[in-house]
């Protein structure tokens, strides 16, 4: 019986637990619902001070509001000092569409066309604006008497006081000072401090000037420490001992000298820094280039052309040597092509109508191949196979199928890049072609980037301190980086004396090459096999579409494996060659619709 009640007990429990935690939510999430309704952003703020003779400043702030659901009340602040005082206030409202404004009174009620005032201990007076405002645009127009902020000693008056104390995220403000008389340039100072980025331009006439922030958050103010000749402000009653005007004044200008004196340094070291980056390089650009041609010139040249392979190099390799730089996808084009010359594929090119390589329909004919590129992309090949199928779209292959927009590799297509790489270097590295010296030049250079890097932080650092540009130390720094790719495609990794002269050799076999096949001759003195291997490497040298048109009219062509196969592509060059899939796909959608 215990037992049935404990039950009951329990579940009477876990419906009350369950109906107040259902309250809870319900709570919060209409507090968050509430939160996402009203939204009050300022698109808008700017400000009008007028100095008058007797000290006075007559501020009027207007603030545009953008209103998202439903708006009770709308907040603001002014910044005073510990001696100047709020003389009078008034505030006025009106939708961005109506003509005039609603003039508020001050009143504790809370009710719409009200505000309440309430002094804070920062030196701040805030101020509630109460108005239900639903999804409408509203502008506010807040009018001040500032007095007690000027004081004026027996040659100069002097404010220091804060000024834009918006309680909301404002993009850009403006705020115009007026003074009653001209204030002289060399009898006067101003010292602006305050988050974001600030501008102050003095009209011609000198008797106001502007000041633009960027980027100033809500409760963040912008202080104004100014000095100029008491004969401005004459009626000011407001009166200071001197030594404290001078006092102040010195400090002033003290201070006003170590930001100038910080501005020149940090100006100084902006150019020391890209000046110091870029002449590192320079000198180091220039002894590894003395350094290349040293061994240049110590390899003979021989004149002519090489009429066969230099070695047993297949054509990643050679490209590796040449200094080839091309793409993934070229790189699997190069290898599909040395396949089918292997006779170890038969492929099949499909071009968009742009001309450019659309897919390679391939199957497999022989099984014998060496290389591990090769052996991982005929073992993926015959994995896609079927007992009905036996062609294979490489676009399924080499790309990722999930990217219809852009043509990425797949997770297989980088690693047979990775494979290729890795082949082409090895016979290089394993034959002494690089400079033992290339780890120490890479390592250096290395070295150098870091220093790049934070030189560079540096460098932006200061310039955000001095919210300006300085376009040419930064050319010197876009110059930097040039100087390391140029060394990275031009230079390194460098050529040891044997390579160079297997750099030599095959240049002259590679320059040989359209010569020896065009030549009406070779099609009776040399095997198929021997001219298809001359126009694989044809692709390595550049000249495949001038060979190809050259032998157009040879009707031979058909019958050798990589002539005959090549026909579609035989316009375009390796280097330019793009494999463009999406291209395909879209203009089979075309022919669909």
């Amino acid at each position: 019986m215990f037992q049935n009640y404990q039950e009951k007990a329990s579940k009477y429990w876990q419906y009350f637990i369950v109906i107040i935690a259902s309250l809870i939510a319900v709570f919060i999430l209409s507090g968050q619902v509430n939160d996402v309704q009203a939204d009050v952003t300022v698109n808008d703020y700017s400000s009008t001070i007028n100095v008058q003779a007797d000290g006075v400043m007559q501020q009027e702030e207007t603030i545009g509001f953008n209103i998202k659901g439903t708006v009770e009340e709308f907040n603001h602040r002014i910044a005073l000092t510990d001696m100047s005082k709020l003389a009078s206030l008034s505030v006025d409202m009106k939708s961005v569409s109506a003509d005039a404004y609603f003039t508020f009174v001050q009143s504790d009620s809370k009710e719409v066309g009200t505000y309440t005032v309430s002094n804070k201990e920062n030196q701040a007076v805030d101020i509630q604006i109460f108005n239900t405002v639903t999804d409408a645009p509203h502008v506010t127009r807040v009018a001040t008497e500032i007095t007690d902020a000027w004081t004026n000693y027996s040659e100069w008056s002097i404010l220091k006081s804060s000024f834009l104390a918006l309680p909301y995220d404002v993009d850009h403000v403006t705020m115009t000072v007026n003074f009653p008389q001209a204030v002289p340039e060399d009898q006067s100072d101003v010292i602006i401090s305050g988050p974001g980025k600030t501008n102050m331009q003095w009209a011609n006439d000198r008797k106001s000037f502007t000041l633009t922030v960027d980027d100033l958050k809500a409760d963040e103010t912008v202080t104004i420490q100014m000095y100029m000749p008491v004969s401005i402000l004459m009626n000011n009653q407001k009166v200071g001992a001197d030594s404290e005007g001078k006092s102040t004044i010195e400090a002033m200008q003290a201070s006003q000298q170590a930001v100038i004196s910080l501005q020149k340094r940090q100006k100084l070291q902006i150019w020391a820094v890209s000046a110091s980056l870029f002449v590192l390089i320079f000198i180091y650009t220039i002894y590894l280039y003395v350094k290349k041609r040293q061994i240049v010139i110590a390899v003979p040249l021989k004149k002519g052309f090489v009429a066969s392979k230099p070695n047993g190099y297949g054509p990643q390799t050679v490209a590796r040597l040449m200094g080839k730089h091309y793409t993934d996808n070229q790189k699997i084009v190069l290898l599909v092509l040395a396949l089918i010359e292997a006779k170890v594929l038969a492929a099949h090119f499909e071009v968009n109508k742009r001309g450019q390589l659309a897919d390679i329909q391939v199957s497999i004919i022989g099984q014998e191949v060496h290389g591990p590129a090769e052996q991982l992309l005929l073992t993926a090949i015959k994995d896609k196979q079927s007992s009905v199928q036996d062609v294979v779209s490489l676009n399924e292959l080499i790309f990722n199928q999930s990217t219809r927009k852009v043509a990425m590799l797949s997770r297989f297509g980088r690693k047979l890049v990775r494979k290729i790489d890795q082949s082409a270097k090895q016979p290089l590295t394993k034959d002494g072609v690089y400079s033992k010296m290339n780890q120490v030049y890479m390592v250096i250079l290395t070295l150098y980037m870091v220093a790049w890097l934070f030189g560079t932080g540096f460098v932006i650092y200061w310039q955000l301190q001095l919210q300006e540009f300085n376009m040419w130390a930064s050319l010197l720094l876009v110059a930097s980086v040039a100087l390391v790719a140029l060394l990275q495609r031009n230079v390194l990794p460098m050529r040891s004396e044997k390579g160079v002269s297997l750099f030599k050799q095959w240049q002259g076999y590679l320059k040989g090459i359209f010569s020896q096949v065009s030549n009406p001759d070779a099609w009776t003195q040399h095997s198929k096999e021997w001219l298809d291997q001359q126009y694989l490497y044809a692709w390595v040298a550049g000249s495949n579409v001038k060979l190809a048109k050259a032998l157009d009219h040879q009707t031979q062509i058909v019958r050798l494996p990589l002539l005959g196969s090549a026909q579609a592509i035989d316009h375009l060059q390796l280097s330019k060659l793009k494999w463009q899939p999406q291209a395909k796909e879209v203009l089979d959608d075309e022919i669909v619709e």
